[in-house]
């Protein structure tokens, strides 16, 4: 009658619902069985029922206003923990999950199944809600197998799955024979390769001592391996279908912080960057040993590649806020110029007008925008409000665009050419790294791995 009510339930196996203007009860439901671990609202037809499940598999549907029982749904072979309800058209859909590790639809009106139930999860699955995702319906679920699953209920199958596990400090996307793998370098000093599609791991990489810091694929005659760097100073290069590695590069004295493949007279070398202060140039298809090594007054922290005047040329940011900008070739420093107040965290470039562009960010919480012709500034970002912690360029739709992530926990979406965010993603935890694949957007946090679908 136009008054809002509180239901809440326990383990007295009692539904009671509350005026929340007065505390005063004013509908009790008796329920069978013991605990009741969940209580959704519902809509079917013109009245709202109310839905409770609990410690078996019997989901309850209630008309509370008469206090009556109208349906019960026996969908489960387990305990239903967590139950949500939504409208996909003019139907109206509930979503039940629980120790049976499924997540099943049914309809509110009738109680039948939905065909379509979603099946991923490895162990109880305590929670599920519903995200309005553009024009399409998502639905989360999580549980004890320590992942959150996103499903698109009118496709059908899973969106990629969310890892919470331990901190992820670095990703990288590859494409190898038409298919998407994403790599992750993970707190146990791990690096794993997921198939982008479903988010299940393919091959775990072991042989980093230490945390692995920067990764990237790295072109070796028609083969596309994985080059990864760590705490420990070692480059390795791995074959990932064979799980092996192909070739160790030592030499960094100091963690690595980049790794970037560049062309050099026809071949495609491996520049990498460390705490050492130097910038080292490998063959990894030929020698085990460096090509090239220069040293700087400044530990290195960021590292990519750009072209200018159609040469490509390696970009090194430092910890003193400045830019190098190195020739590969001739392997010598072409132009220096000053960039950040504080360190340099990140560097990548973007195509503007079809010009290339560099990019930077940095403790300073600015990210600045380069002609690496000239070293001029083009453009200043502003928005975070913590240091940003990672850069990646990114093709959405037509256009392409710039991806920032921050200690802000914060993703910002950026469109160079309007100087300005056109979307901003809150994560739960801090952002370390961000990878791009087409429409899919990959994030490692301190916590876990965030995969995201741009639209």
């Amino acid at each position: 009658r136009g008054r809002t009510l509180l239901a809440s339930a326990g383990t007295d196996a009692r539904i009671r619902l509350w005026d929340p203007a007065t505390g005063q009860a004013v509908r009790v439901l008796a329920s069978e069985g013991t605990w009741i671990n969940a209580l959704c609202p519902v809509v079917v037809g013109q009245h709202m029922l109310l839905a409770s499940a609990g410690n078996g598999h019997v989901i309850r549907l209630w008309d509370w206003q008469a206090g009556v029982l109208v349906r019960t749904v026996e969908q489960h072979t387990d305990w239903v923990r967590t139950l949500t309800s939504f409208r996909v058209g003019r139907l109206s859909v509930m979503a039940s999950a629980g120790h049976d590790t499924a997540v099943r639809l049914w309809e509110g009106s009738s109680g039948q199944i939905v065909p379509g139930g979603f099946e991923g999860h490895t162990d109880w699955v305590t929670s599920v809600c519903v995200l309005a995702w553009g024009e399409h319906t998502l639905l989360a679920s999580a549980g004890n197998d320590s992942a959150i699953r996103l499903w698109d209920v009118q496709a059908g199958p899973p969106l990629p799955a969310v890892d919470e596990g331990g901190a992820v400090t670095a990703v990288c996307a590859m494409t190898v024979h038409g298919k998407t793998y994403v790599a992750s370098a993970e707190s146990d000093h791990r690096v794993r390769v997921r198939d982008a599609a479903t988010g299940e791991v393919v091959t775990v990489l072991e042989g980093h001592a230490d945390w692995v810091r920067t990764l990237c694929v790295m072109p070796i005659g028609d083969e596309f391996h994985l080059a990864t760097g760590g705490d420990d100073g070692r480059i390795l290069v791995w074959d990932t279908a064979r799980a092996t590695i192909l070739r160790t590069l030592p030499g960094h004295d100091d963690a690595l912080t980049g790794l970037c493949p560049v062309r050099v007279g026809g071949r495609t070398l491996l520049a990498s960057a460390s705490s050492d202060r130097t910038l080292r140039l490998w063959d990894p298809a030929t020698h085990a040993h460096c090509l090239a090594q220069e040293s700087f007054d400044s530990a290195i922290a960021a590292l990519s590649t750009v072209i200018v005047e159609s040469q490509q040329l390696v970009a090194a940011g430092f910890e003193d806020g400045s830019i190098v900008l190195w020739d590969p070739e001739r392997r010598r420093t072409l132009r220096v110029w000053p960039a950040h107040s504080e360190p340099i965290t990140a560097l990548t470039t973007v195509s503007l007008q079809g010009q290339p562009l560099l990019v930077s960010a940095g403790d300073d919480r600015t990210i600045q925008v380069w002609d690496p012709a000239t070293g001029q500034a083009r453009q200043r970002l502003d928005g975070h409000s913590d240091k940003i912690t990672t850069l990646t360029a990114v093709t959405h739709g037509s256009r392409g665009r710039l991806i920032s992530a921050s200690d802000d926990r914060t993703l910002r979406v950026w469109d160079l050419q309007a100087s300005h965010p056109t979307m901003s993603i809150t994560v739960h935890s801090p952002a370390w790294d961000v990878a791009s694949s087409g429409d899919l957007v990959v994030v490692g946090l301190s916590d876990g791995l965030l995969a995201l679908a741009l639209e």
